[in-house]
């Protein structure tokens, strides 16, 4: 019960750390070419920037979200049981 607890807030965690980064990654890299081209002085005549955010951080985030969110509750719930 204790691994089973610990992989679903691994899991919970997992995605809510992917879903942040997504969803502050993509407005971030879409201000940041209309200000490199606001700095760099082009005549920028309409259009619409472009931009993805790939599939590969938003993997990696989500892993590093899971070991993290699994570790720190089975290290919370280690604590407690009897030695």
């Amino acid at each position: 019960m204790l691994y089973i607890k610990s992989i679903v807030v691994g899991v919970l965690v997992g995605f809510v750390s992917a879903f942040l980064w997504a969803y502050s990654n993509l407005p971030l890299r879409l201000y940041w070419n209309e200000l490199l081209t606001r700095w760099r002085h082009e005549g920028f005549l309409g259009g619409a920037f472009v931009s993805t955010v790939s599939s590969n951080s938003t993997t990696l985030v989500g892993l590093l979200g899971f070991l993290a969110g699994f570790f720190w509750s089975l290290r919370r719930t280690r604590r407690w049981l009897p030695k």
